[in-house]
């Protein structure tokens, strides 16, 4: 046994072995029947670790070592001797070498997962082997080529994820229809091309959950000819990226859950697609496409169960919906063209509300007005809109509020100073109540630069951005308070007076632009202490002195303080002269070198006294 694996199994020499850390034993309480030691790992080099460990264990029927690094095994035959094993779980690892796991013919395996890991190369065919198998799960590898043609003998699969890999070729048609035990197909990012219609699937009577989005396909979706009619109840079903022309009726009837139809070529008005449909659907996202025309008032009707709608980046226009679902918590209906305001009636039963994007329509009116308390948002983003009067205070009281943009409106007035209100905002660690999925998907202004963030990042970005308004006033002491946000952009306002010396209690703080006001001052001394800043704009205001060069502040370029014509210093051209104010900390350490230098000429002085 290695080192390493001495370390990591230290305690598997006591005499009772079902007391040993990760393992669970059978009811009698006298034979491990599970091992299971996730992330027990940190270091970055590859673990090679002797099967022989595990094979002792011969009434073995769960072996999962997932998030450890592991290259391969040593003596990896020994894993032959496991004949109860069922399940093996090396998600989240370095394995690179497929074939080495070749033991389809010795093993009764039920589950298999290798996701994650550095697979490279053509799918193994022996894998193929395991004919046994209920689930196998290679997402998020490197594999490439053709997908093998003997997937199609593995007919117990119920679950088969090839997703996030490099596949290429024709779409498996005939591999696919083979699989008449399949409940869940994910076959999304890879590379595979061709026109193929969905009626490839009719016969997958189980069929479940499918996923064959962002290839190079062109899915026809029609299915209801005689010859071509669904035999399944999707609950789930994603087609993002496929070229999809038409939504067809039976979609919206036979499936009960999810509907993913971004990035395609769907035109037409709203009601041609959904006219007279009442759907079970709880998530729609039909966003990245060409659809036109008004929504209609009561889209709660056609959609009454719906917790996610995702119509972004189409073409919409009118007056927003009246009516939405109850249980929404989600709704994103940015990159439209949609005016006039926000309608009470729309937001006023939204309590359930985690996420919403209204960015970038041509909407209007006082915002303080429109918006109601919604006390379980995250994210609320309404920027590059029209909207009026001062910012909300409603927002104090979102306490669950990690992101807020409000960028880009004709907000006026005064920086409320109650947003040390927003508990999300004073502690990073504070989490709240935040719904972890893949459509949490954002872009945001961030280090000066527009950035894509999605799930789990985003549940731990904690931005600020009411950049581009008309706020007036001084930044508010409170703001100083929020030791949790990421993220601060005020610029392009109005603002004036001194930046606040306590803005070095942000501790958290990566991206600060305070840029294109009327700020006046010196820069403080206590920002150097923002050890985490990478991004710091303060150009086009008022400041004056010294810049800091202190820590982070030497890496900040000469478009982080332009147009501030008393500012002096590195890496201004600007040299700094005797009548510069300078901060204190600086005064105070040129001081010091002045009592130093004085020391130095004085002492030898008080020597020579002292020896005469």
């Amino acid at each position: 046994m290695s080192s390493y694996e001495s370390s990591a199994f230290s305690n598997w020499y006591v005499e009772e072995c079902c007391d040993w850390e990760g393992v669970e034993c059978d009811p009698s309480h006298t034979r491990i029947h599970k091992i299971f030691f996730p992330h027990l790992r940190s270091d970055s080099e590859p673990w090679f670790p002797n099967a022989t460990l595990f094979a002792q264990f011969k009434d073995l029927q769960e072996l999962e070592l997932p998030g450890n690094y592991i290259g391969g095994f040593i003596s990896i035959h020994a894993f032959r001797k496991l004949k109860h094993l069922r399940k093996l779980n090396l998600r989240d690892n370095f394995i690179q070498n497929g074939s080495n796991l070749c033991w389809g013919k010795y093993l009764l395996l039920y589950n298999l997962d290798l996701s994650g890991n550095k697979l490279q190369g053509n799918l193994p065919e022996c894998l193929c082997d395991n004919l046994f198998l209920k689930e196998l799960i290679l997402s998020h590898n490197n594999l490439f080529g053709s997908i093998n043609s003997c997937l199609g003998n593995m007919t117990s699969l119920r679950l088969l994820d090839l997703s996030d890999n490099q596949f290429s070729g024709y779409f498996p048609s005939l591999i696919i229809s083979n699989l008449t035990n399949i409940e869940s197909l994910f076959l999304s990012r890879n590379e595979l091309q061709g026109k193929i219609s969905l009626c490839v699937f009719a016969n997958l009577s189980r069929l479940s959950e499918l996923d064959i989005s962002f290839n190079h396909l062109e899915v026809e979706t029609e299915m209801m000819s005689p010859s071509c009619f669904p035999s399944f109840k999707l609950s789930t079903l994603s087609l993002g990226g496929c070229n999809v022309k038409k939504i067809s009726p039976w979609m919206l009837h036979n499936i009960t859950s999810e509907l993913w139809l971004s990035g395609n070529n769907l035109t037409g008005l709203f009601i041609s697609n959904f006219q007279n449909i009442t759907s079970k659907l709880t998530l729609l996202d039909i966003s990245d496409n060409f659809l036109h025309g008004t929504l209609p008032e009561g889209i709660n009707l056609n959609f009454p169960e719906l917790r996610h709608l995702d119509l972004s980046n189409n073409s919409f226009n009118g007056n927003l919906p009246i009516f939405f679902s109850v249980q929404l918590q989600m709704l994103d209906l940015s990159d439209n063209q949609f005016q006039g305001g926000i309608p009470h009636g729309m937001t006023s039963n939204m309590s359930c509300l985690l996420y919403l994007r209204l960015s970038r329509n041509n909407l209007t009116g006082e915002l303080s007005s429109y918006l109601p308390v919604l006390p379980k948002l995250n994210i609320l983003i309404l920027g590059g809109n029209q909207f009026g009067g001062q910012l909300p205070v409603q927002i104090c009281q979102m306490r669950d509020l990690h992101v807020l943009d409000l960028s880009e409106n004709d907000l006026s007035g005064d920086i409320p100073d109650c947003v040390d209100n927003v508990t999300s905002w004073l502690d990073s660690s504070y989490g709240g109540y935040f719904l972890y999925d893949s459509w949490n998907k954002i872009d945001l202004t961030f280090k000066g630069s527009r950035y894509i963030f999605s799930a789990p990042p985003l549940a731990y970005l904690r931005v600020i951005d009411v950049s581009c308004n008309r706020l007036t006033g001084k930044i508010p002491i409170q703001m100083t308070r929020l030791k949790g946000i990421h993220s601060l952009n005020v610029s392009n306002n109005l603002l004036i007076g001194q930046i606040p010396s306590s803005l070095g209690n942000l501790i958290n703080l990566e991206s600060l632009d305070l840029s294109h006001n009327n700020l006046t001052g010196v820069l403080p001394h206590e920002l150097v202490g923002l050890v985490y800043l990478s991004a710091f704009n303060v150009s086009f205001n008022n400041l004056s002195g010294m810049i800091p060069i202190w820590k982070q502040f030497g890496t900040f370029e000469s478009d982080s303080y332009l147009g501030n014509p008393n500012l002096c210093g590195h890496p201004l051209q600007i040299k700094c002269n005797d009548s510069a104010e300078t901060p204190p900390i600086y005064a105070r350490a040129e001081k010091s070198v002045s009592i130093m230098y004085f020391a130095v000429l004085i002492c030898p002085f008080f020597i020579v006294i002292c020896l005469g």
